[in-house]
């Protein structure tokens, strides 16, 4: 898809906003299918779909409560100015200022004809636009009235509460559930689709696969590759994850060698602990992470939390902190897409860079092979799920999402939901597998 620009034009306030980060659900020559948030957070609503008849002057949104309950339609009289070149597509989408809620009963209301009257009166609009929006509005109450509301394309159903999350660990890595638990967890949180993605190991696959068939939940085979300096998120066909498996022992033995390493730094800053406690804590040597190094340092009594010990010991500013080895995210990138599948760059905000920074490391990686972003993301902030909306868009990468759910290791997250307001839209797992 083409880089497509879309701006929402007001007469009152007097404002432009670029929405070119709302999610494209649906493009053709007739109509403009979107998904959102709002731009600042609401507390009476959390989300919407909107559908835009290119051909016709209105816009009808369909909102949503932070549990994916319906709400009401919005409906919003539009004039619409469309260009294109070379860069891609741009349309303006100028509010005619009339907009009309429908209830899900069926009643409806008319609001803001004063603001229509008063745009006229002032000169902000001209006669013309004044009975477009007339006219338009006329259209929408008859049909209202007749049932033919809303219209036949907006094919909502198709993208309503599916709810997805394809950034989970397992005990296998860092997380404290079992993939069986975290199939259980995701279809308590009706979930449609999952994926595991445990640190530099495939080992819980089998597992959560079988458990997810069972629940009726569809599965993405996954793995969270931890690069020297940035995280990569690898997205597999059926069976083909598990060529990884000669790839991914040098990675564990690796964190082995880390491990050692850590423990006499941290000796030697007076906190003892010893490689067998760091075992023990890992349930065997097949993963160590530093999650592992927090929870003895927290039972030690050298911290008052496992966020306290990353912070204090073992974060990568710390002085217990040692350096990954292993392969370059090139390499990792390179490797993914010689098994058909989908290299997606981890948290991106997570790397604190600026934008044109993290832009410039964007294209560098697709030029390995990258093909996603994790735009959707537990810890983001609607502004930073905006902005990696748009580094994707811009640099034609597909949007995946996650919560980076670890159970008791990640305190506050939760599957399918973050921090609570994260929903990860099924369309995600169809642009994986269209990709794989």
């Amino acid at each position: 898809m083409k880089n497509i620009t879309v701006i929402r034009k007001r007469y009152i306030p007097n404002e432009e906003v670029d929405i070119s980060g709302d999610r494209i659900l649906l493009k053709t020559d007739d109509i403009l299918m979107t998904k959102w948030r709002p731009i600042k957070p609401r507390g009476d609503f959390s989300w919407g779909m909107s559908y835009v008849d290119l051909h016709d002057n209105y816009k009808i949104s369909r909102f949503y409560d932070e549990n994916d309950n319906f709400l009401f339609w919005y409906c919003d009289i539009l004039e619409i100015d469309y260009s294109r070149d070379d860069s891609g597509e741009k349309y303006i989408f100028t509010d005619l200022l009339i907009d009309i809620i429908v209830n899900p009963d069926g009643t409806y209301e008319i609001k803001d004809i004063d603001e229509l009257n008063e745009a006229l009166e002032k000169g902000l609009i001209d006669k013309r636009q004044y009975d477009t929006s007339v006219f338009a509005m006329d259209r929408l109450v008859e049909n209202i009235q007749k049932g033919a509301f809303p219209p036949a394309k907006f094919d909502y159903k198709k993208y309503e509460n599916k709810r997805v999350d394809l950034h989970i660990h397992s005990y296998f890595s860092d997380g404290t559930y079992s993939p069986e638990k975290i199939v259980d967890m995701a279809k308590e949180a009706n979930l449609s689709a999952i994926a595991l993605t445990d640190h530099d190991t495939i080992d819980g696959i089998d597992e959560a696969q079988a458990a997810a068939k069972s629940a009726g939940i569809e599965f993405v085979p996954g793995v969270e590759f931890s690069a020297r300096k940035v995280h990569i998120l690898g997205y597999f066909p059926n069976g083909r994850i598990h060529e990884l498996k000669g790839f991914l022992e040098k990675y564990l033995e690796s964190r082995r060698e880390r491990a050692r390493k850590m423990i006499e730094k941290l000796n030697s800053l007076k906190v003892p602990v010893t490689y067998e406690e760091i075992v023990k804590e890992a349930g065997g040597e097949r993963f160590i992470g530093r999650v592992h190094f927090a929870r003895v340092i927290l039972k030690k009594g050298y911290a008052t939390s496992i966020k306290d010990a990353f912070n204090k010991w073992i974060a990568e500013d710390r002085p217990g902190y040692v350096e990954k080895s292993g392969a370059s995210a090139e390499e990792i990138i390179e490797k993914i897409d010689s098994l058909g599948g989908v290299a997606v760059l981890a948290h991106p905000n997570q790397l604190k860079m600026g934008k044109s920074a993290l832009d410039d490391l964007v294209k560098h990686f697709i030029s390995y092979g990258l093909k996603g972003i994790e735009v959707f993301y537990g810890d983001n902030s609607v502004s930073e799920t905006r902005d990696s909306m748009r580094l994707a868009s811009d640099n034609g990468l597909i949007m995946t999402g996650g919560s980076d759910f670890h159970g008791d290791n990640k305190p506050g997250i939760a599957i399918g939901y973050g921090r609570g307001d994260l929903n990860v839209p099924y369309e995600c797992v169809s642009d994986l597998k269209n990709s794989f």
